[in-house]
């Protein structure tokens, strides 16, 4: 984007411009950086329109708070009895949005609203008599949210909706919340915070039911939440290293911290989608260089091209295409397996007052006795997990026994035939004990 103030050099800009973007793209795909204002302070925000034009507000060491637009360049006030600063744009419906607080000679702080190009409005207080110690805007939809942390409450996270007169708490403490970042994931907020434990900082998570603690730092610098491929990533800085937490679970768990594979140069600046792209975040950290830009876990598991001067990872998103079949496959199975009932107690019952029986003495051959119930135990075998059966009664009821045939040896009992609900509850306990489960074929040879 390239800024001009008269006509006379703007033709010769845009085709020195346009030769250098040429042999710029086709080996590294950035453009060479250009000036947008000069003498400027660090006190800036920038947003881009829907026809991709780049809006900016930065204070100049003048003190003036400038507007620069493509083609254009205004001065909207200046600072006199104020000190202005936490400037934001957001972009509504082509109406550019400017939210920025101002500091008075008493030390009261006032959060101020107006919009500066489109439907241009005078300026507005939303928050007063507050001191500041973060400000974030957050855009969903055709809402504005406004996140901040006031010195005089400084345990709270406030949220306020532009047109809602009294903010709400996002998040509550028991100390001090020094910064933090927020993110929204779908129709869901998730905010990383910081706070000061008593002399020690902490880095915390919460989406508004889940809630946890990162990591505990000794230098903590800003806390950055990412929402890329299905996961929420945290990022934060502890003495100058930055670190990266990631949650598969849409923020009920987190790893470990572990070093990022991108450590030099980072710079902490806000960020929006204008994208279609699953890429979801308000701050991050940047690798910024003389001749690229490097945006730190998006660089290595780049699926959608992000980097123009980096291929896709086409094996990343094959691999990642490849589990996610994997577990619809597995899926699928779970919910085509029939569902078994457990055996209770009551397959049982039956067998309970005939098993506490004596046994009766046997009879000699010529005269025939009652039919006897024998204890049944199952061998286990060698390796294989015990099963919950094995110290309860076999299954096979004796009321579904047949009838011993008559025999002249009695030293050898008959085998009694398997009737078909015999072979049923067999199967029954076979599928819900797996292949570990031995079921009681026979009686056992004397």
């Amino acid at each position: 984007m390239t800024i001009v103030e008269n006509k006379k050099g703007k033709k010769k800009r845009k085709k020195y411009n346009k030769i250098k973007i040429n042999k710029q793209i086709k080996p590294t795909g950035f453009s060479r950086a250009s000036l947008i204002l000069s003498n400027c302070t660090d006190c800036y925000a920038s947003a881009i329109d829907n026809k991709e034009e780049l809006h900016t507000v930065a204070k100049n060491t003048r003190e003036q708070i400038i507007y620069c637009r493509p083609d254009h360049k205004t001065v909207l006030f200046e600072e006199n009895d104020f000190t202005f600063s936490d400037f934001n744009l957001v972009f509504i419906d082509n109406d550019l949005h400017f939210f920025y607080t101002a500091l008075d000679k008493f030390g009261n702080t006032t959060l101020l609203h107006q919009i500066i190009y489109g439907s241009v409005s005078a300026v507005k207080s939303l928050v007063t008599h507050f001191k500041p110690i973060d400000i974030s805007i957050l855009k969903y939809n055709d809402c504005v949210l406004v996140f901040y942390v006031s010195e005089d409450e400084p345990m709270n996270i406030y949220s306020l909706m532009l047109g809602v007169a009294k903010p709400s708490i996002a998040v509550t403490t028991d100390v001090p919340i020094t910064n933090f970042s927020p993110c929204i994931v779908g129709d869901e907020i998730h905010i990383a915070y910081v706070y000061n434990m008593y002399g020690q900082h902490q880095v915390a998570y919460t989406n508004g039911i889940d809630t946890a603690i990162i990591a505990t730092v000794a230098k903590p610098d800003k806390v950055a939440v990412l929402s890329y491929l299905d996961s929420i990533w945290l990022s934060y800085v502890d003495n100058d290293v930055l670190y990266t937490s990631l949650s598969v679970d849409n923020g009920k768990t987190f790893s470990m911290p572990i070093k990022n594979s991108v450590q030099d140069s980072l710079v902490y600046t806000k960020f929006e989608n204008s994208t279609n792209l699953p890429i979801s975040s308000t701050g991050m950290y940047v690798q910024i260089t003389p001749i690229r830009l490097l945006l730190p876990i998006i660089s290595s598991l780049d699926v959608f091209g992000v980097h123009p001067d980096k291929p896709s990872n086409i094996e990343l998103e094959l691999f990642m295409a490849g589990l996610e079949m994997k577990f619809d496959l597995a899926v699928s199975r779970m919910q085509a397996a029939p569902q078994v009932e457990k055996p209770t107690r009551s397959l049982y019952v039956e067998d309970e007052p005939r098993r506490q029986q004596t046994p009766a003495p046997q009879s000699p051959p010529q005269v025939q006795s009652p039919p006897q119930v024998q204890q049944v135990q199952t061998p286990q075998q060698n390796g294989a997990m015990p099963s919950p059966l094995m110290n309860k009664p076999a299954k096979v009821m004796p009321s579904n026994l047949s009838k011993p045939k008559k025999s002249t040896e009695t030293s050898k009992p008959t085998k009694p035939k398997k009737s078909a609900d015999t072979m049923q509850n067999m199967a029954k306990a076979f599928m819900e004990q797996g292949n570990n489960f031995d079921a009681p074929l026979n009686f056992p040879q004397k």
